[in-house]
């Protein structure tokens, strides 16, 4: 008896794991809280598109992010994330550590996580959570394809703020919008591009216009174009909602082409965050300093040449960080998309700076300065 009411029980556990994860969207924003090894505390972000998973976390002692790779999720709710630890000599893609878990319900993982290289495997738990300064995050993605001829892709992600003060959605998600459908709107006909579907209709009628009609041009290879719009959710805590928003594009060149913007918001306004809402007047000079030093520190740049002789396209020789920042609990970084500073050979620039390096130039009623 005692062996069948625990078959029964283990059962009833398996078909709770199922149905929760079969109640499970295909496509979300989750963000987490939880720890590792019952003593590192986290926060986790969590995008998934159907059996993907892309986002980050960082252990909250610390709070410098740390990415994800290669990682999925099944049917049955069983995830598999990768931390990103950049590549090898090869340009072979490095894991420094591994989540294997499972959903046990619509709102909480466990599973294990093991350092790159160990043998040892430590517990971790999340749980899903949205304390004051943090917002819940809706995901739509859309996409269309042609292939009669030719191909022509276009994938959009587009996520929605619902946060619990309808003026912050609307300035934030206006923006947002407007961003998503300004990348292929053309000064000559803007309203074509009024929303997602109109953008992506309007890409593959160019792909016709553009390849189709010259088919009898092409023998064996015939130009392929695509085109995705991504946004990550890289900070969603303390009233700072920070954004990666990167669109990439391949219109049959010599190589693809991909822009990264970097967004902060406050929560508290839903205005977008700019350097001199967080830094005392004055502050470019020191700023600028610190960002040339770990500039030169990361590509290993030589005192005695220029910047031009190594490869940089530097104004004046005058090294100065631009508008594209992303601000986290740790510290702030600064990119350069391909081309703004260097050839495409170099990628795309970006300099980290600590906010213990400038804690002198953070305004102390700022939200930078209310989060240390």
């Amino acid at each position: 008896m005692i062996n069948i009411m625990r078959k029964y029980f283990i059962t009833a556990i398996l078909f709770i794991q199922f149905a929760a994860a079969q109640n499970l969207p295909e496509n979300f924003y989750k963000r987490f809280e939880g720890s590792i090894g019952g003593k590192y505390d986290i926060t986790v972000h969590l995008i998934r598109s159907d059996s993907a998973l892309s986002g980050n976390y960082y252990y909250n002692k610390f709070g410098k992010s740390i990415d994800f790779i290669r990682s999925s999720i099944d049917s049955l709710g069983n995830i598999h994330l990768e931390e990103d630890a950049g590549y090898d000599e090869s340009y072979n893609p490095l894991s420094s550590g591994i989540f294997t878990g499972k959903f046990i319900s619509e709102s909480k993982i466990e599973g294990t996580w093991q350092k790159t290289g160990s043998k040892e495997n430590l517990m971790f738990y999340l749980v899903e959570k949205y304390p004051a300064g943090s917002t819940r995050i809706d995901v739509n993605n859309y996409s269309l394809k042609y292939d009669e001829f030719g191909s022509a892709s276009i994938s959009i992600s587009e996520i929605i703020i619902n946060y619990d003060d309808e003026t912050v959605n609307e300035k934030i998600n206006n923006f947002l919008s407007s961003s998503l459908l300004s990348y292929y709107t053309s000064d000559e006909d803007e309203s074509a591009y009024s929303s997602v579907n109109a953008l992506m209709e309007n890409f593959i009628e160019g792909y016709k216009f553009d390849i189709v009609r010259d088919s009898a041009n092409y023998d064996e290879y015939v130009p392929q174009y695509e085109y995705g719009s991504t946004t990550k959710i890289f900070y969603n805590s303390d009233y700072l909602l920070a954004l990666i928003k990167t669109d990439y594009s391949y219109l049959g060149g010599a190589h693809p082409n991909t822009f990264i913007d970097y967004l902060n918001f406050d929560l508290a306004t839903g205005e977008i965050i700019k350097l001199n809402d967080i830094l005392k007047p004055g502050y470019e000079g020191k700023l600028n300093k610190i960002g040339e030093e770990k500039f030169k520190e990361l590509y290993q740049l030589s005192d005695s040449l220029t910047y031009e002789e190594q490869g940089f396209w530097i104004e004046n020789e005058e090294f100065q960080l631009n508008n594209n920042f992303l601000l986290s609990k740790s510290g702030i970084s600064f990119l350069f998309n391909s081309y703004e500073i260097a050839p495409y050979a170099f990628g795309a620039p970006e300099v980290y700076i600590s906010f213990d390096d400038i804690k002198d130039l953070i305004k102390d009623d700022s939200l930078i300065g209310m989060m240390k």
